[in-house]
């Protein structure tokens, strides 16, 4: 796995990047109603991966967030997302990378972003607190496109 990983680093190609389309189907989500669509954009810059997300939400309005940040655990800021600001990045293995979330100086929520072997499947399980508090966990399934 590490020797995976170091390839990975050397090679500088990200398996994430690419954009992503929700499959409302295949996931699960806990707390409301999951939005009608999302599409993700990982993108590599030199900064690090960016990401960007578009989201139809239930009710028509759409919705969108973006950051840029490395895989080195430090926070930036998240445009767009008034409940999670900021987010930091770690890669745990060539396949897998997570996303913690920070409100108001703690953690809101945490997302574990796993890529599928062939690469077209992106798994993101998130696990929260909703608004009101409440303990949450959405897995969300995203095809490549």
């Amino acid at each position: 796995m590490a020797l995976a990983l170091l390839f990975l680093l050397l090679s500088g190609a990200d398996p994430f990047a690419g954009t992503w389309r929700l499959n409302v189907a295949k996931s699960t989500w806990a707390n409301g109603q999951p939005p009608k669509q999302q599409v993700l954009k990982l993108e590599e810059t030199p900064e690090g991966i960016r990401y960007s997300s578009e989201t139809t939400n239930t009710d028509g309005s759409v919705t969108t967030s973006w950051y840029t940040a490395k895989y080195d655990n430090k926070e930036v800021h998240v445009v767009g997302n008034v409940y999670w600001d900021p987010v930091s990045l770690s890669r745990t293995d060539a396949r897998t990378v997570v996303a913690t979330y920070h409100k108001s100086g703690k953690v809101s929520a945490v997302a574990t972003r796993t890529l599928s072997k062939d690469g077209q499947t992106l798994t993101i399980a998130t696990e929260g607190r909703d608004r009101a508090g409440k303990k949450f966990t959405n897995i969300c399934i995203y095809d490549r496109k």
